[in-house]
């Protein structure tokens, strides 16, 4: 036995040809469609041989049964329906998580490798497995993201049901080029779903890695974005909010994004009176955005995270004491700054950021350190 990663998960240990047959079979199995898909139609089936085109057509077979049977509980209602009327008789379900790759395919616990090339129905599991939004957005040609509508539909659903909902969490938030335009949101109605939401969670969202470009630019994609987003916060109830607009497709951004999500307009509708952790990161302001969100925060706070967040026109300085006069009562809390960029801070100026950080806490510096500095416009 072995252990993974240092989980402590252990796993059999199968002898190495094992996993080298598994690998050549996945390979065999790869060039086999490759060719089969390539060929002309009258020589298709002389590219393949019957008995791995069987095993295709097998999962295909499966394949399409399960979409149209999920696309069809979608589109028609019945799965929010069925899921309301679950919840309904819980207790204590005042939460929603989405999470768009808990059923990924997965070889079975302490199985041999070669399970998946032995078991013709193990392979045609792998192949009806469902997609993470992320392998979505990469199709070529592109294709709708269905199951998008359920993150306003199941709150909607949940509110006319008299169920209070408190928390949303979302781990992936999909492409807006994928959007089921055809299926109309009820913002106002989503707002009113989450008037009594005092916790939000935006765990990361996919700008790029789509055979469409995403414009950060207001258009209509960050309209989506901003209308989806503005209806969510504008709950005055609001004490927790993380969100990340990191794009999690892109390498470069698990360091420093390229191109930031651009705030627009999500400051307008923003007013959390009892709001007392703030983590938001991989975004771009404007002064004159980024005062109007801070002035939507109350007198409560006691957590501000602000990381990987550039300041595209204007100054730092007097965003600096708008975030100190609010947490003046909780000195003691965290105000953590970090990988700030733009304005008096530059491409990110260290020593300014750790200056600015322990103003705003009240710790060893009690004036601005960028009051007074020239920046870029």
């Amino acid at each position: 036995m072995w252990e993974r990663g240092g989980y402590g998960i252990e796993i059999p240990d199968y002898p190495y040809s094992d996993y080298r047959q598994l690998m050549d079979y996945c390979s065999e199995m790869n060039s086999a469609w490759s060719g089969y898909a390539a060929a002309e139609n009258n020589l298709a089936e002389d590219a393949i041989s019957l008995e791995i085109l069987e095993v295709f057509r097998h999962g295909h077979r499966e394949y399409i049964q399960k979409h149209e049977e999920q696309f069809q509980l979608i589109t028609d209602g019945s799965f929010v329906n069925r899921l309301v009327s679950a919840m309904s008789g819980m207790s204590h379900c005042a939460s929603i998580r989405f999470v768009d790759c808990e059923d990924c395919y997965s070889i079975p616990s302490n199985a041999s490798p070669l399970t998946f090339r032995d078991d013709t129905q193990e392979f045609s599991r792998f192949m009806t497995a469902p997609l993470p939004w992320r392998d979505i957005n990469r199709l070529d040609g592109g294709a709708e993201n269905v199951s998008a509508k359920l993150l306003w539909e199941l709150p909607i659903a949940l509110h006319n049901a008299g169920l209070i909902l408190r928390s949303i969490f979302i781990r992936r938030f999909p492409h807006p080029n994928w959007y089921p335009v055809n299926y109309p949101a009820p913002w106002t109605n989503l707002s009113a779903a989450c008037q009594h939401l005092s916790e939000f969670h935006l765990e990361s969202i996919i700008l790029r890695g789509s055979s469409k470009p995403f414009d950060p630019l207001l258009g209509r994609e960050q309209a989506l974005i901003e209308q989806y987003m503005g209806a969510v916060l504008s709950s005055e109830a609001l004490e927790v909010i993380v969100i990340s607009f990191q794009d999690i497709d892109t390498i470069a951004s698990l360091y420093r994004p390229s191109t930031y999500y651009r705030a627009g307009l999500l400051p307008e509708a923003i007013n959390w009176p009892r709001i007392k952790r703030l983590d938001i990161s991989h975004i771009s302001f404007s002064q004159v955005e980024l005062e109007k969100f801070c002035s939507g925060l109350g007198y409560k706070i006691e957590d501000i995270r602000l990381c990987y967040m550039d300041l595209r026109s204007g100054s730092w300085a007097g965003i600096l004491d708008m975030l100190r006069e609010r947490a003046a009562k909780k000195r003691q809390s965290c105000k953590y700054l970090y990988e700030l960029t733009g304005g008096e801070l530059g491409q990110q100026n260290t020593r300014l950021i750790e200056e600015s950080r322990d103003y705003v806490n009240g710790v060893r510096v009690t004036e601005n350190p960028l009051r007074g500095r020239s920046y870029s416009t």
